[in-house]
């Protein structure tokens, strides 16, 4: 009776203690706070929660880039995954394009999707064209850029106003809007 009792323990205890190592090696956060580190290039933090010179940057399998520096920049306390960024200076990079260069004073930055919400006096530059607004969205899901609130486009040709501008990362396609079907995009030569 006692070798089987004994055996008995013997095989809880193996599946407890691979349970324990199981549950260690798939479900602790370490692999999110690697993530998050990696994804710094230059960190400094100080006692109020703040790190300065902020640098993130990822790169995909066809060659595009994108790089987001803050001189300095907040983890959200409610939602960890979003940092709150101030001085703002983002740069994509496609193949065959110019790069799109976005500049603001703010900015929500997510380490997870790496999409980015820049706001307050938001600055574009592709190539020849340039964009003022108070707000702009970064999509990756989407390879998108949404630009709204104020905006003002210019080249060397022509300045136009509108409500809302969409453009395709990749494709550099374009698209206007206005809020309202009444307004129409206001064009100056």
């Amino acid at each position: 009776m006692n070798k089987k009792i004994l055996t008995q323990l013997l095989l809880i205890l193996t599946v407890l203690v691979i349970s324990i190592i199981f549950f260690k090696i798939y479900f602790t956060n370490k692999d999110i706070k690697k993530k998050l580190l990696d994804g710094v290039t230059s960190v400094e933090v100080n006692k109020n929660n703040l790190i300065y010179e902020l640098r993130y940057s990822s790169k995909d399998k066809k060659g595009n880039s994108y790089t987001i520096n803050s001189e300095f920049g907040q983890i959200s306390k409610d939602n960890p995954q979003l940092i709150l960024m101030t001085n703002v200076i983002a740069t994509i990079i496609t193949q065959n394009n110019p790069p799109i260069i976005i500049e603001a004073n703010n900015a929500t930055y997510n380490n997870t999707n790496y999409n980015t919400n820049f706001y307050t006096k938001v600055f574009t530059k592709f190539g020849k064209h340039n964009l003022s607004s108070d707000k702009l969205n970064l999509i990756f899901e989407k390879n998108l850029l949404e630009v709204f609130d104020n905006v003002i486009y210019k080249n060397l040709d022509a300045q136009l106003v509108a409500d809302k501008i969409e453009i395709n990362i990749i494709t550099k396609d374009i698209k206007i809007y206005m809020k309202s079907p009444l307004d129409v995009v206001k064009i100056e030569k």
